[in-house]
């Protein structure tokens, strides 16, 4: 069963109706001016012209009752149960189910594009983060403190941000145990894959900037820690084996 969309002279709104309706106009929800429907107009004459003629009365049927007398014959209301409910619906000023769709896939494009520019922006403030972060902590590492600070309190600050860096490191570990048990393994397992997946695969945009512009400016201390770890913890497992 087709569909034909009618305008509203008046006011411009346009309602969708069966193309099977029964009436040869429709109110207008909005302004509530009448909306012809075309074609129907000889149908509502032929209409009009049967029930202006009255039918023989059929064999066993009552006669109409004349003065006086009481009509007990029930008049047959109009068949609206013939119109389709999505027609009922746009003549009494409601919403059919092609609008309903219409109205569901622009709020969902809306929302899309409101969610598209959220990201974009984010992406860039994480951006900004990073290189104004990272090249300040870059400037003051090899260019600043070097000349201008004593060094005992530069190695002071050297082992603040190793450590930021190593608590980055596990809370990194924790986070992809939190996606996936999988990359948790290997974070835990691999040494730096938690860089890696921090760096392309979590979705924390702005940890990843702050993570990224400490090792841009302490990476190089952070890397000369792991050495000297990694070598003192090889040391002493010579030594357990030497004295087993």
């Amino acid at each position: 069963m087709a569909d034909i969309t009618i305008k509203c002279a008046q006011c411009g709104r346009e309602i969708t109706v069966s193309e099977h309706v029964s009436v040869s106009s429709l109110p207008c929800g909005k302004c509530g001016g009448s909306i012809p429907i075309p074609g129907r107009q000889a149908v509502q004459a032929g209409l009009r012209l049967k029930a202006e003629t009255p039918d023989a009365p059929a064999a066993g049927a009552q006669p109409d009752a004349g003065p006086g007398e009481k009509n007990t014959r029930s008049s047959a209301p109009f068949p609206t149960a013939a119109i389709p409910a999505h027609a009922r619906g746009a003549a009494h000023g409601g919403t059919s189910p092609a609008q309903l769709k219409s109205r569901t896939a622009l709020r969902r494009m809306k929302h899309e594009r409101r969610r598209q520019k959220l990201s974009s922006l984010t992406l860039a403030v994480s951006w900004a983060i990073f290189l104004l972060l990272g090249g300040g902590l870059a400037y003051f590492r090899f260019v600043y403190a070097p000349a201008s600070i004593p060094e005992a309190q530069f190695n002071d600050i050297k082992r603040i941000a190793v450590y930021a860096i190593a608590a980055c490191y596990c809370i990194t570990i924790l986070m992809a145990f939190k996606d996936d048990i999988f990359q948790g393994l290997l974070s835990l397992v691999v040494p730096l894959y938690p860089f890696y997946y921090l760096l392309s695969e979590t979705s924390s945009t702005y940890f990843r900037a702050a993570t990224a512009a400490l090792l841009v400016g302490f990476g190089f201390d952070f890397g000369l820690a792991i050495q000297k770890t990694a070598l003192a913890f090889f040391d002493f497992v010579n030594r357990w084996i030497n004295t087993v």
